[in-house]
């Protein structure tokens, strides 16, 4: 959480860092826990995608997503491209439900994964427009400069 567009989240959210690497500790923990018993988290999908974290401040609510396993991979380096979009769609569909429970109906957001991520914005665009094709929801895509 130290570059590109996040940055400008962590200014916006002063407490996010600190509460996503506690929220990445509690994964972590449950995955060493439950990996001796039952091989399964309850942070973390039968893909191995992390659940979103959902963060409240003053407020304002942002979702933060983990579609890869280190902050250093890209698309296409330390994670195929394939996967990353496979990650990346099942967050943004469980952004959508926990979005539909606390009767959210707004989300603006970056070009999400074609920065540092080296994402096609066409490609994540589409699964976008997939993924919330259903739902009565104002998106607005926001471009970092």
């Amino acid at each position: 959480m130290g570059a590109g567009v996040v940055v400008a989240f962590r200014k916006a959210f002063p407490g996010l860092k600190a509460a996503c690497m506690e929220y990445m500790e509690m994964v972590k923990n449950s995955i060493s826990v439950n990996s001796e018993y039952e091989n399964r988290s309850p942070f973390v999908t039968d893909n191995y995608t992390i659940f979103p974290y959902r963060h409240v401040d003053e407020g304002k609510t942002v979702y933060n997503m983990f579609t890869k396993k280190n902050y250093w991979h890209k698309a296409g380096k330390g994670i195929s491209y394939d996967d990353y979009m496979k990650h990346l769609k099942e967050s943004l569909e469980m952004v959508k439900r926990s979005m539909v429970v606390k009767s959210e109906r707004k989300l603006a957001m970056p070009r999400i994964g074609s920065g540092l991520d080296r994402c096609n914005w066409e490609d994540v665009k589409e699964i976008i427009l997939e993924v919330f094709k259903d739902t009565d929801f104002e998106i607005l895509i926001c471009e970092f400069k």
